[in-house]
């Protein structure tokens, strides 16, 4: 009984004339798809990400992110605490740390560039303004009108609908963003 190893491959791609190269592209390609191969390329440092991602405009990218998540972090917990019933009215303390935690997201978020996001990902502009950046100042704007009383409820579903759809734009492309953000640092 003959075995098929490596040896026998040789003697095939001799014989056929297939650049090896070839045959692991094809099926890099059959398998995974053409986002597959850029994939590869990727990883194996094939393709050079742009040195502006690690700059300055790459972390205030990600500190608009973390702060949001920090903002909505002390909210959850406050809310949490409200539903097991161990608190009742937010503090004032916690409710202006959650205000300047959302103030500095949006600082950080005014600090990218337009052409920063669009080299990241031809989409992440538009989201990122449309829907994550407008999403903190109806939420800003809700916490304003939380002084005066009851935030306006057109306000509250506004920002509901632009943190949706940020969320699942983002959630959509967060493998090849944290590729690109995160991959080779």
């Amino acid at each position: 009984m003959a075995t098929f190893g490596a040896r026998n491959l040789r003697q095939l791609r001799r014989i056929i004339g297939i650049p090896v190269w070839i045959t692991v592209l094809s099926f890099v390609v059959r398998a995974f798809g053409w986002a597959g191969l850029v994939s590869v390329f990727v990883s194996f440092g094939f393709v050079k990400l742009p040195p502006q991602k690690v700059g300055a405009e790459h972390k205030h990218f990600r500190a608009s992110l973390e702060y949001s998540q920090e903002a909505t972090r002390i909210l959850n917990r406050h809310l949490s605490a409200v539903a097991e019933g161990a608190a009742s009215n937010i503090s004032a303390d916690e409710f202006e740390l959650i205000v300047n935690t959302t103030r500095k997201a949006l600082d950080e978020a005014n600090q990218v560039s337009d052409e920063w996001l669009e080299k990241v990902h031809p989409e992440l502009r538009q989201h990122y303004r449309d829907d994550f950046e407008s999403g903190l100042h109806l939420q800003l704007t809700t916490y304003e009108e939380m002084d005066y009383g009851v935030p306006r409820v057109s306000d509250e579903l506004a920002r509901h609908a632009a943190e949706e759809r940020w969320a699942d734009w983002y959630n959509k492309n967060l493998i090849y963003l944290n590729r690109i953000l995160h991959g080779s640092q």
